[in-house]
């Protein structure tokens, strides 16, 4: 009986992206099976490499945007970046998610309305950022979105979401 309440009931899809290089590549290919098999996302939130997928999924819901500019951005000389995904493949280089997911670490918050003002560390990682968010702010966004984030000065959480 409860089953198919379930069932008549339309059920909503949230995304929690989470941070670090090799689960934004993880992001990549779940995003592109939830699209293969149609399911909807309702919402999606982030924190660290999770924030900037999402961001650009959310503001596109094109997973081919994300692939597009991570190749684009993998021959930067100050990423000094490689997309093989083997060990020996990358002759110790890590791959472009890998290197912004370290540079987020650094103690930078991607909050896509202020990225120019907390962004300073190096002129093509913001490049990077800032073509992938195109200057956009969260009301932009085709799927609702949010970002978690910490404060290290204060140790406090920081949410950044979409406005009504």
């Amino acid at each position: 009986m409860e089953l198919e309440v379930v069932a008549k009931e339309k059920l909503k899809v949230g995304l929690a992206l989470g941070g670090g290089g090799a689960r934004g590549l993880a992001h990549i290919g779940v995003l592109k099976v939830l699209e293969r098999e149609n399911i909807p996302i309702d919402l999606i939130t982030g924190t660290s490499m999770g924030a900037i997928i999402g961001a650009v999924y959310a503001l596109k819901k094109d997973i081919s945007a994300i692939e597009k500019i991570s190749e684009k951005y993998s021959k930067i000389s100050e990423f000094n970046i490689d997309l093989s995904f083997s060990e020996k493949e990358r002759k110790d280089k890590p791959f472009f998610l890998k290197k912004m997911s370290d540079f987020l670490k650094k103690g930078y918050i991607l909050n896509l309305e202020l990225t120019r003002k907390y962004i300073n560390d190096g002129e093509e990682p913001r490049k990077v950022i800032e073509e992938l968010v195109n200057n956009k702010i969260f009301e932009d966004t085709q799927i609702p979105f949010a970002v978690v984030a910490a404060d290290l000065v204060k140790g406090e959480k920081s949410d950044y979401k979409k406005r009504k």
